[in-house]
């Protein structure tokens, strides 16, 4: 009997034991995370709904000694068609776009259109519209929520290709936006200017709540 109390006491301590060990193992895990991982997992938490996108610089001008510009940029207005979320188009939205692909004669995939759509991103329909066709689109789509105006710059020679060989010219792309050869090229760093940021809070479904400039753009 004696043995048996002595066996069931072995337990129970051993099962405290146990329990305390499987706390003070929680707590010093709860503490770990908490205190030293909280900036890590803060930092994961904002990444669910920030973003950042970068705000291109306007290039610097080359100027020649009398202070005429051999190398400037021109605005340019590009249409940016905006997702809403909706799983397909619509009718209405595919009216539109025909529309549109009509004023700018530019094509227009509607495929991709659809699939930013459904993702509630924005995506490019249009480069460097004339005024006639702002204005015609304006005139008919200026209250549509899928369509917005980009607002930014080519760069512009306006002595076309005289000293094209001491100039040489900018290459804008995607993934690509600096000056190749000559003058351009040699004062890149000073040209291309300070990119800036703008900061995004978006929802569960990807579309933007609030947008904020956290850094500003700065010409070359």
């Amino acid at each position: 009997m004696n043995i048996t109390k002595k066996v069931i006491a072995r337990r129970v301590r051993a099962l405290f034991t146990l329990i305390i060990v499987s706390f003070t193992i929680i707590i010093i895990t709860l503490i770990y995370l908490q205190i030293y991982q909280s900036d890590t997992f803060f930092s994961l938490g904002k990444k669910n709904y920030l973003r950042h996108e970068t705000i291109e610089s306007m290039r610097g001008v080359i100027v020649d000694c009398h202070g005429k510009s051999l190398a400037t940029n021109r605005p340019v207005t590009n249409l940016i068609w905006h997702g809403t979320g909706n799983k397909t188009l619509n009718d209405q939205q595919i009216t539109i776009l025909n529309n549109i692909e009509t004023i700018t004669e530019q094509k227009i995939e509607t495929i991709i259109i659809a699939r930013n759509e459904r993702l509630s991103k924005d995506i490019l329909i249009a480069h460097d519209i004339s005024f006639e066709q702002l204005s015609k689109i304006s005139e008919k789509l200026a209250h549509y929520p899928n369509i917005m105006l980009q607002k930014t710059f080519a760069r512009h020679y306006p002595h076309g290709q005289l000293a094209s060989h001491i100039l040489g010219y900018f290459q804008e792309g995607v993934n690509a936006r600096a000056g190749k050869m000559g003058l351009e090229k040699i004062f890149e760093k000073q040209l291309q200017g300070t990119p800036g940021i703008l900061e995004k809070t978006i929802n569960s479904f990807g579309s933007s709540l609030q947008i904020k400039q956290i850094k500003e753009a700065l010409k070359g």
